[in-house]
């Protein structure tokens, strides 16, 4: 039986969001706002209703349907996103171009919770800009 991200994604978004808030610079009295650059599809909707809802801080969830397209709104409004999710395989060059800022760790208590061999990631191997995202694995199997 295959399970739909849709479904089991919920699991995963909020506490990764909640994670990845305390990295974005939010000031005070101020509206609070996370910037998000997303895959188009990834988090529903609903799940982003519920954040805002439990959190009072508004979502603005960009998405792109493409490498081409995930660079060009980095290049013109990166410096704008709190979070960006890309594929590992781009993280290097978009630290090389200067288009991903350094973690601050200390406002990210719950990165000592992760599994070091899972977080591996060979364009940043010392984790300064980047923290796991999800693991999956993708098969095909004819019968």
């Amino acid at each position: 039986m295959a399970v739909s991200l849709k479904r089991v994604w919920p699991a995963f978004a909020i506490p990764t969001l909640m994670m990845l808030l305390l990295q974005s610079t939010l000031s005070f009295g101020q509206e609070r706002v996370l910037r998000v650059l997303n895959y188009s599809e990834y988090i529903d909707g609903e799940v982003l209703t519920l954040f805002e809802e439990e959190t009072g801080i508004r979502v603005i969830y960009d998405e792109y349907e493409s490498t081409e397209e995930a660079w060009a709104k980095l290049k013109v409004g990166g410096a704008g996103y709190d979070v960006v999710i890309m594929a590992y395989t781009h993280i290097k060059l978009a630290i090389d171009q200067g288009l991903l800022r350094k973690l601050d760790k200390t406002r990210l208590p719950n990165i000592v919770n992760l599994d070091p061999e899972m977080s591996v990631n060979p364009a940043d191997p010392m984790q300064e800009y980047t923290v796991p995202y999800m693991w999956g694995t993708t098969g095909i199997a004819y019968l």
